[in-house]
């Protein structure tokens, strides 16, 4: 089940603010775990790391707010530049066929099934993958400042079928997003655990 409302950021919130001492580097923060895929070349079994992070259910348009935007907050949660390089990692070789994606990730408060799906994608075109965290988790990290990338392996594709292909590819789909992070965590650590400052 995914945290996507606002209480339940204050557990996450706490955590990065007392990650150490006041004045040093905030911790990376990475999501990992599934994900539906909804962009056309996006398959099961690939892995998409979020370049950008929106909440699909935030609607405050009449407010003069725009569709995905949370009022105070900005229109979404792009991942710094530096960050997105240091995460060009490639797949295992034994993931032969699979492909690793950087694009738009959606978080929803529900599953997205078929019919929501070709909502999502009508009001969102450039869309790879929806999940239930990444962009509550992005929000607190950045009110806090702090580095985030969510890391999602895809287990079905939003269609008529998705309830069964989630249930068959969900831990295939987990165990290739770990692999990701992984091999992220090492890439960062090999470039000097850099300071990234979001904005």
């Amino acid at each position: 089940m995914g945290w996507p409302t606002p209480p339940a950021q204050l557990p996450r919130r706490w955590s990065i603010a007392n990650a150490d001492a006041p004045d040093a580097a905030l911790p990376l923060v990475i999501s990992a775990g599934t994900a539906g895929g909804l962009g056309d070349a996006v398959r099961v079994g690939d892995v998409v790391i979020g370049s950008d992070n929106i909440n699909a259910n935030a609607d405050a348009r009449a407010f003069g707010y725009v569709l995905g935007q949370v009022p105070g907050m900005p229109v979404s949660y792009p991942v710094p530049t530096d960050l997105l390089e240091i995460s060009a990692v490639e797949l295992p070789e034994h993931r032969a066929g699979a492909t690793l994606h950087e694009g738009l990730m959606l978080s929803s408060d529900s599953f997205v099934d078929q019919e929501r799906s070709v909502v999502v994608k009508e009001l969102f075109d450039q869309v790879l993958a929806t999940d239930m965290e990444s962009s509550s988790i992005a929000q607190t990290c950045h009110v806090f400042g702090a580095p985030f990338l969510s890391i999602r392996g895809i287990s079905d594709l939003c269609g008529p079928a998705s309830d069964a292909d989630f249930l068959t590819h969900v831990d295939d789909a987990a165990e290739r997003s770990a692999e990701v992070v992984t091999a992220v965590i090492a890439a960062w650590a090999a470039a000097g655990s850099p300071r990234i400052v979001t904005a």
